[in-house]
């Protein structure tokens, strides 16, 4: 079966409207293109530049940003969390930057609580999201555990922001999409005019159907970025070549560096900086994905092959991507000839 192939079976099975990917060999693009719709409404076909909410795969993003200050010598991962910023939580301050990079922290989820779907239809002013989880207990001692938690993104966001002069957004478009040129990847504005943006879908009822809104306030720097596979082809870029980080601080994002949680190892994976490190065979992968209302990525660098692969579609809950990033992968895997 061919790409084409595969990716137009997965769309059929997962009824995505449209599609992007890209796939980097050896520093070079390999693929890079759309399938399918980026505006069912406006029959506008999607590409390599459509540009997608990607969810979680921001956390990446955000990761980077606070290595980039540790560089510039403003601050430690093994900083505690509460020297940055004042007025949390007693239980919180002594959880340190790299837990809340790693989900080791053992602050709660504030997705994971129900009212916290009560505010996604709604624009929020940013300590909404932390009140919501304000007076909870930990889940666990920091570094003791591991649990997903969106919550220590947010405060990251907090910390770039306060370090960074200009806000969470203004840190990442001056110090790594300007010079990156990631020109289509912003903070979404749901109100801004977005050259090549998609339409989001659900399906429902055998038809599909526009997604609700889903504020971006609520997501911040756990989930607010938009993105283009192409942008995400210069993203990687930045990690094979160091034109970011130097080589130490780069060697970092993918080297766990500490013993892995119960619950990563339940898992198969470990956590690195702002990726999900999974060993195998003939190598490690590195990757993560992001989910949200009418949205779904997926971003996985397979080592040693020097292979990695982007996607995003305009469907939530979209099904295994990342067994389609494998299939992807695997086809460019294959030795030549």
């Amino acid at each position: 079966m061919t790409i084409d192939q595969r990716i137009e079976s997965y769309m059929a099975t997962h009824h995505v409207p449209g599609l992007s990917v890209c796939v980097v060999k050896g520093g070079e693009p390999v693929l890079c293109r759309g399938y399918g719709w980026a505006s069912l409404e406006l029959a506008t076909p999607a590409s390599a530049s459509t540009v997608y909410e990607v969810a979680s795969l921001t956390k990446t993003f955000t990761a980077l940003a606070v290595l980039l200050l540790e560089q510039d010598g403003a601050l430690s991962l093994a900083d505690p969390v509460g020297e940055h910023l004042p007025g949390l939580p007693p239980a919180w301050r002594g959880a340190t930057l790299l837990h809340l990079v790693t989900h080791t922290s053992g602050i709660p989820d504030y997705t994971g609580v129900p009212e916290y779907w009560h505010t996604t239809r709604l624009d929020v002013p940013r300590g909404a999201m932390l009140d919501l989880v304000r007076g909870l207990p930990l889940q666990f001692a920091p570094g003791s555990g591991w649990a997903y938690s969106s919550t220590g993104y947010y405060l990251l966001g907090d910390v770039i922001g306060r370090h960074g002069g200009a806000g969470y957004g203004e840190f990442l478009r001056n110090r790594v999409l300007e010079p990156l040129g990631m020109r289509q990847t912003r903070m979404n504005d749901p109100y801004e005019v977005v050259p090549e943006r998609a339409a989001g879908y659900s399906w429902r009822d055998g038809a599909y159907r526009n997604k609700e809104y889903y504020s971006p306030s609520g997501t911040y720097a756990a989930g607010a970025l938009l993105s283009s596979v192409a942008d995400l082809a210069l993203w990687e870029r930045a990690f094979s070549t160091g034109v970011l980080l130097g080589d130490a601080l780069r060697e970092r994002i993918w080297s766990p560096g500490r013993t892995p949680t119960p619950a990563e190892r339940a898992g198969g994976f470990t956590m690195g900086l702002g990726w999900y490190l999974f060993p195998g065979a003939d190598g490690v992968v590195m990757r993560h994905n992001g989910s949200i209302r009418g949205f779904a990525s997926e971003m996985a660098r397979y080592s040693p092959a020097g292979i990695t692969v982007a996607l995003c579609c305009n469907a939530e809950a979209a099904g295994p991507l990342h067994e389609l990033a494998d299939q992807v992968a695997a086809v460019y895997a294959r030795p030549s000839g």
